[in-house]
């Protein structure tokens, strides 16, 4: 308890001294959200806040803006109106995937943002110019004569002073870098990977839809095509597990699993199945209509929380499915199961136990959520009702084999329906208790659970949203699947130049052993910074003691 306190304690510090530095300077905020810790483990701000599961952190404005960045890449998209016709930014940016040439009309390039993020460990280590060094250490001479809040705002200007990528937006690129920062955005990777999602969700559709025994063509290619998917799933997990040990995989090993049965299935059944085993059309259609509702399914999944729109409605029904639901089908079980055999009873009292039966007790109040069907109430036409009474039968229920008999003698048959006032007064009742009560008791609480979170749905969006951006920035490759084949021999040509430039960087390193060492220069700007988080983090102090005096204050004069 006592350790729970201290992480809320200091999560609120966190957050606190980052709304100060994003209101004070927005550059220095992004910039300590992307650097590396070398006392936790390299890890950066932002990854430790999502280890903690700290989501007022990660929900902070400045860490969604830094997000933004970082899914956008080093481009931007123009804003340009024709008129009465404006095109979306994403009809934008598909159509400069597609065609290129609208790239140069509605794409913008900034690659200091790339630079940044490449450049960050390589900088802590490099030597400044003697010019900067000496212009940052005047700096911070005088800014220890000076009150704090001017010192804030002098090391902000010193500091985009000595970060020239944050001007670099006039920079000339070729067309070959501008295709790859195109291309490497991580919304890129999204519109494309949907685009081709898509395809291969229409492609899957009319493998179904073709008749008889299907196209052994197209079931290859959709099989393929699954298969290099499953393929990617694992790359993307062994990814995760090595680099980002702190996102869940559990997940992600069950969809491999499942879609791995599916190509079994596909395979076998369908492949194979129709040609070779003479396995029948409706199960091998089957097999196909399931592994069709998945991949649908999974569309909503996978790309939809991304957008801020759907991502925290998706949220919101997630907890209103998981909560509201579940509650509602425990209470609506018992209502059904009563129901269920009731009207059974009453309606067909002489029909034998089997199959059909325990199938009719359920299925009937089940879809009566749905469904209205009273047509058995008046009876089924051509079937006798019940058994005449007279002296000479009205012991037949002492026959064991009393049901045969009132076949044989009389023409019951279990199947006829009995009408009756009783059944219509059990239809009525379960009929207005779910109809009426339980329906709009599920409403009401959809409602009332929709009204509770909307605040907290959005802030778990936000954290959520996060993991989306590290997968579409880190952990996917530029062509999805099927383009797979060649993302994987980019990444072994790219394998193979890291291992000749780590080869030659240890050679390097050998030879620089043995030259003589040059004296070490500190590095000002780190000594700056440090200073800087430390009069931020005093000033934030500062204000929770004089937040606290002031409630004191008014809770002492309201007492007198």
């Amino acid at each position: 308890m006592e350790l729970e306190e201290h992480s809320n304690d200091f999560s609120k510090w966190a957050v606190g001294i980052l709304d100060m530095s994003f209101k004070d300077s927005n550059v220095r905020a992004y910039d300590v959200l992307s650097e590396p810790l070398p006392d936790w483990n390299n890890k950066t701000a932002v990854e430790i806040a999502y280890s903690a599961g700290n989501k007022h952190f990660i929900a902070h404005p400045c860490c969604q803006k830094w997000l933004t960045k970082k899914f956008f890449g080093c481009i931007q998209i123009r804003e340009l109106d024709y008129g009465f016709v404006r095109l979306p930014g994403w009809v934008k940016l598909v159509l400069s995937l597609v065609f290129v040439v609208p790239m140069f009309i509605w794409i913008t390039f900034d690659p200091g943002t790339d630079a940044e993020n490449k450049a960050a460990p390589e900088d802590e280590g490099s030597d400044d110019d003697p010019d900067d060094e000496e212009c940052a250490t005047r700096d911070y001479m005088q800014t220890r004569m000076s009150v704090r809040q001017g010192y804030l705002r002098q090391m902000s200007s010193v500091m985009a002073h000595h970060r020239p990528k944050f001007a670099r937006r006039d920079v000339r690129l070729s067309v070959w870098r501008q295709l790859y920062y195109l291309w490497t955005a991580p919304i890129s990777k999204l519109w494309l990977s949907l685009l081709f999602y898509v395809a291969y969700l229409v492609l899957f559709g009319l493998a179904v839809l073709y008749p008889a025994c299907g196209s052994i063509v197209l079931d290859s290619i959709v099989w393929f095509w699954t298969a290099l998917m499953v393929i990617e799933l694992a790359r993307r997990a062994y990814v995760k597990y090595t680099r980002h040990m702190n996102i869940p995989l559990f997940w992600s090993c069950v969809e491999i699993v499942m879609i791995v049965i599916f190509l079994i299935f596909y395979f076998f059944v369908r492949i194979v199945g129709n040609w070779q085993f003479n396995v029948g059309v409706v199960t091998s259609k089957a097999v196909l209509c399931v592994g069709l509702i998945y991949f649908y399914y999974r569309l909503v999944a996978v790309y939809l929380p991304l957008s801020p729109t759907l991502g925290p409605m998706l949220v919101r029904m997630k907890r209103m499915i998981n909560d509201d639901f579940l509650t509602f089908m425990r209470m609506f079980l018992i209502f059904m199961t009563a129901g269920g055999i009731t009207i059974q009873a009453i309606l067909y009292p002489y029909e034998d136990y089997s199959h059909t039966m325990f199938k009719q007790v359920f299925m009937r109040p089940f879809f009566a959520l749905f469904l209205t069907n009273i047509t058995d109430l008046d009876g089924i036409q051509g079937c006798p009702y019940e058994a005449p009474k007279n002296a000479t039968d009205v012991n037949y229920c002492y026959d064991r084999d009393h049901l045969s008999t009132l076949t044989s003698r009389y023409g019951i048959r279990g199947r006829c329906s009995h009408p009756s006032w009783m059944a219509w007064l059990f239809v009525v009742q379960y009929l207005l208790l779910v109809k009426l009560i339980m329906n709009t008791l599920l409403f009401a609480l959809f409602s009332s659970t929709n009204s509770k979170i909307t605040a907290e749905s959005d802030q778990i969006w936000k954290f959520q949203r996060y993991v989306l951006v590290l997968e579409f920035e880190q952990v996917r490759p530029v062509l999805p699947p099927p383009l797979t084949i060649l993302s994987y021999m980019g990444m072994f040509v790219q394998w193979l130049y890291q291992l000749s430039k780590k080869r030659r960087a240890a050679r390097e390193a050998v030879d620089l052993k043995s030259s003589p060492r040059h004296p070490q220069v500190v590095n000002v700007k780190r000594v700056d910074e440090f200073h800087y988080w430390k009069i931020v983090a005093g000033d934030f102090v500062k204000k929770q003691e004089d937040e606290e005096n002031e409630k004191k204050l008014l809770k002492t004069q309201a007492e007198r």
